[in-house]
């Protein structure tokens, strides 16, 4: 039997300062082809999150939801997209307004 359940609780408040410890929902405009990490459970896609693109992964059986940072290296500032899932290997792009 086929049935629906919420992973990830709806955002009411939406009004709220934005920051990266407020949840701002989810706002995906397109996923990646494959988006499943090896394990089934874990689902890896970017979303708007402070005016910028992060690179999430959601735990589907807790809801538990991690911004993945990529390399250390990666500038605090830049957006970060997924291009891609194989495996346990997620594949991102970082750009900036001056480093596209």
């Amino acid at each position: 039997e086929d049935h629906a359940e919420t992973i990830v609780e709806i955002v009411h408040d939406v009004g709220k300062k934005a920051n990266d410890d407020y949840f701002p929902g989810l706002w995906i405009f397109l996923l990646p082809e494959r988006v499943w990490l090896e394990d089934s459970q874990h689902v890896v896609f970017h979303s708007l999150w402070n005016m910028q693109y992060r690179a999430l992964c959601v735990d589907t059986n807790t809801g538990l939801i991690r911004i993945l940072q990529g390399a250390a290296n990666i500038n605090s500032k830049a957006s970060i997209v997924v291009l891609d899932v194989k495996g346990d290997f997620v594949l991102l792009k970082s750009s900036t307004p001056t480093q596209p």
